[in-house]
C-alpha cells in the first residue's frame, strides 16, 4: 500500500454515478441505501465538463468571467484549479483553488457546503489535515447530505489517524451515493483492515461506474497497485491495459507500467517509461522512484541526479505552502539524512498518528540508531492489520538491529511472500538481510 494521499484527493473529483453495494469489512457493514439529498445534494452543474483540466479550467474562468455573482461558478473553478494540480504536480495552483472556493462563500455563505468541501481538499493536498477535518466537519453542517463533504471529511480523519469515525464517514457517504469516489474509498478501508480481496472488489466496482477518463485511469492504477503489491503482475498488467485503453496517454498508468516492467525485469522498458513518467509529472515521489530503480541496476550517477531533482520538487512543493509529509520523511532516511528525516516526522508525529506517519517515524528513528522506540512505533503502524510489504521491512529491518532474529526473519519473508518487488532498493536488502541472519543462525 503506497501512500494514499493521491487517492483521497483524487476520489473528491470524481464523477457521480449510482449503484447498489453490500459489503462487510472488520465489523464496518458498507451498504449503499440512498437517502435524502442524493442526487440534489450534489454541485450545480456549470456546463459540459472538458476532459482535459486545462480546458475545465478555461471553461470555468470564463463563466466567472460572464457571471461573477455565480458561486456555482466560482467552486467549479476551484475544483479545476484543484483538479489540475492533482494531474500537473504544480502546487501553486492550489493558492488558486482556495481563492475560488473563498471567492464562493463571499457569494453564498450559508449552506454552501460544496465550496467549504473544496477547501478541505485543497487544505488535505497542502498537508494540512486539521484544518481540512475542521473544513470538512463544516461541510458537513453545511449540508448533511452531500456525500462529496462526508469524503473530504473521511479522507482528513483517515489521515489524522481517527479511524473509527474515518470508517463511519465513508459508510454514509456510501449510503448517500454509491459512486466511484464512495466504492474508491471504501476500497481503501478494505486495505487499512488488512483484506485485500475486499479492497480490490471495491475498487472493481469503481471502474465498472467509471464513466470519465480520469475516474477509469484513477480506478485502473489502484487495481494494479493492489495486485503488484500482493505479487500478482500478470492481473496488474491485465488493470493497466484496461486503464490505458480508456484513457490513453495516462501519465499515473505509465508509472504502474513502468513497475510491472522493473518487476520483470525488463530494464529498457521500465527505463524509458520512468523516463516519461518523470518527463510529464516531476514531482519528488517519481524521481526518487526512477532514481532507486536506476541505483538498482548500477547506474549511481545518474540516480543521484534524479535524486537532487527530487530535493527541488520538495523545495518548490514547500514554498508554495505544502507541508513535507511521510513520504518525505522516508526519502531522507533512506539517503542517510536521519537528522533532516526525523525532524519532518517529527513534525507531523506531533499532529497526527496515522498509520503512515507511525511507520515513517519508525523508519526516522531507526536510521538516527533509536532502534527500540523505532520499533513501538513500527508495531503500531501495523495496528489495524494492514498488509503493507513495505512496513513490514521496516518491522525486520528494526528487529534486526535489535538482535530479535526470529522475529526479524518473520518481517522479512513477509515482506518479500506479500510482494517479491515491493521496492528497487529494498527488496534486495531484505533478501540479503535474510540470508546474513541465516548464517548468523
Amino acid at each position: 500500500m503506497r501512500h494514499t494521499d493521491s487517492r483521497l484527493i483524487m476520489t473528491t473529483l470524481a464523477a457521480l454515478a449510482l449503484a447498489p453495494l453490500l459489503v462487510v469489512a472488520g465489523g464496518v457493514l458498507f451498504r449503499a441505501e440512498g437517502g435524502p439529498g442524493g442526487d440534489a445534494a450534489a454541485a450545480p452543474v456549470v456546463g459540459p465538463v472538458p476532459d482535459d483540466p486545462a480546458e475545465r479550467v478555461a471553461v470555468a474562468r470564463a463563466r466567472v468571467e460572464r457571471l461573477p455573482g455565480d458561486w456555482t461558478a466560482w467552486t467549479a473553478l476551484g475544483h479545476a484549479y484543484l483538479d489540475t494540480a492533482g494531474h500537473g504536480g504544480d502546487p501553486a495552483l492550489l493558492d488558486e483553488a482556495d481563492a475560488a472556493f473563498e471567492r464562493s462563500l463571499a457569494e453564498r455563505g450559508e449552506g454552501n457546503a460544496d465550496a467549504l468541501a473544496g477547501r478541505s481538499a485543497t487544505a488535505g493536498a497542502r498537508h494540512e489535515f486539521t484544518l481540512a477535518r475542521d473544513l470538512g466537519e463544516r461541510a458537513v453542517a453545511a449540508d448533511p447530505y452531500d456525500a462529496a463533504a462526508r469524503g473530504v471529511l473521511a479522507d482528513a480523519l483517515l489521515e489524522l489517524g481517527e479511524y473509527e469515525a474515518g470508517f463511519a464517514q465513508v459508510q454514509r457517504m456510501l449510503d448517500l451515493r454509491p459512486d466511484v469516489a464512495s466504492y474508491s474509498r471504501a476500497s481503501y478501508v478494505f486495505e487499512l483492515r488488512g483484506d485485500p480481496d475486499g479492497a480490490r472488489s471495491a475498487m472493481e466496482r469503481a471502474l465498472a461506474l467509471a464513466t470519465t477518463p480520469d475516474d477509469a485511469e484513477f480506478a485502473a492504477f489502484h487495481l494494479a497497485d493492489l495486485a503488484s503489491g500482493h505479487g500478482d503482475l500478470d492481473a496488474a498488467e491485465r488493470y493497466l491495459d484496461e486503464g490505458l485503453r480508456r484513457a490513453p496517454g495516462s501519465t499515473e498508468l505509465l508509472l504502474g507500467r513502468a513497475r510491472v516492467l522493473a518487476a520483470r525485469g525488463d530494464e529498457a522498458g521500465a527505463s524509458a517509461a520512468y523516463r516519461r513518467v518523470v518527463e510529464e509529472l516531476p514531482d519528488a515521489d517519481h524521481h526518487v522512484e526512477y532514481g532507486e530503480f536506476l541505483e538498482s541496476r548500477g547506474r549511481v550517477a545518474l540516480a543521484r541526479e534524479h535524486y537532487t531533482a527530487a530535493d527541488a520538487a520538495t523545495a518548490r512543493a514547500t514554498a508554495a505552502g505544502v507541508v513535507p509529509d511521510v513520504e518525505v520523511a522516508l526519502h531522507l532516511a533512506d539517503r542517510g539524512r536521519a537528522a533532516e528525516a526525523l525532524a519532518v516526522a517529527e513534525r507531523q508525529y506531533a499532529q497526527r498518528r496515522s498509520i503512515d506517519v507511525e511507520d515513517a517515524y519508525a523508519w526516522a528513528l531507526h536510521a538516527a540508531g533509536r532502534h527500540e522506540e523505532a520499533l513501538e512505533h513500527v508495531r503500531a503502524a501495523q495496528r489495524l492489520g494492514t498488509r503493507d510489504a513495505l512496513v513490514s521491512y521496516h518491522r525486520g529491518m528494526i528487529e534486526a538491529a535489535l538482535g530479535l532474529t526470529p522475529a526479524a526473519r518473520a518481517s522479512l519473508q513477509e515482506a518479500l511472500e506479500l510482494d517479491p518487488h515491493f521496492s528497487a532498493r529494498h527488496a534486495p536488502i531484505a533478501r540479503q538481510t535474510l540470508a546474513d541472519l541465516a548464517r548468523s543462525g
